[in-house]
């Protein structure tokens, strides 16, 4: 499985079990999801994008997930509104979105 069908997986899977997620910090929610999508490996951070990016020898600026206009710890993007979102079906939206945001390479990088 790729990087990319990886964090489509897990990010899918955590939209799909919100709910039940809600409260818990970011990194229990991805580890669970990780555990449950049988994805062997833990990447840095994870984030399969972090592993992907460290793989290619690359640094943060090129990550492959649209975050919104920042990087993903940004003020406004989408992993840190996920994050502190206590709406479960907003929850829900953020997390899909971030499981079909991995844009294709050469597009513009985002800013950090």
């Amino acid at each position: 499985m790729t990087n990319r069908q990886a964090h489509k997986k897990m990010w899918t899977w955590i939209a799909k079990h919100s709910e039940e997620l809600i409260g818990h910090c970011a990194g229990h929610c991805k580890w669970v999801a990780v555990a449950a999508c049988g994805l062997m490996e833990i990447a840095k951070n994870n984030c399969f994008a972090c592993k992907e990016v460290e793989e290619a020898g690359q640094d943060c600026s090129e990550c492959p997930i649209t975050w919104g206009t920042t990087m993903c710890l940004g003020e406004d993007s989408l992993y840190v509104r996920w994050h502190s979102c206590k709406d479960i079906e907003e929850k829900e939206q953020l997390a899909l979105q971030i499981a079909n945001g991995w844009r294709k390479r050469g597009l513009p990088k985002m800013r950090k």
